[in-house]
């Protein structure tokens, strides 16, 4: 499985890096809008997670452009603002409050991998 986790905070970045060696998931890690676009035009992924405020734009907008790209592609947004899941449009499939714990990140990837199938 490959995943792309776009994140601006560095701790987090390194959290999520740790816990995708942990349970075996090939990521890569980015922290801007304009490195995300950049890859999903190049690489293909099964999941992308975004956080919903980032330097150069918002996990919303990136939702949208990422569908535009690959219609298919699985998008999961997160957030640790109680209001974001109301800010995330229909471009996102599922959604993750921070802070959340690693069964709760793998249940997440595990269902939204389980639709698309």
């Amino acid at each position: 499985m490959k995943v792309l986790v776009v994140e601006d905070d560095s701790q987090l970045c390194s959290l999520f890096e740790l816990i995708f060696k942990h349970i075996g998931i090939n990521a890569d890690i980015v922290n801007s809008f304009e490195k995300a676009i950049e890859l999903i035009q190049t690489k293909q992924y099964d999941i992308v997670i975004t956080d919903y405020e980032l330097p150069d734009g918002n996990g919303d907008q990136l939702a949208k452009e990422i569908k535009k790209i690959s219609p298919g592609q699985i998008v999961i947004g997160m957030s640790g603002n109680k209001s974001a899941p109301q800010r995330f449009s229909g471009y996102v499939d599922k959604f993750i409050q921070k802070p959340f714990n690693i069964s709760e990140l793998s249940d997440t990837i595990s269902t939204s991998m389980k639709k698309q199938a």
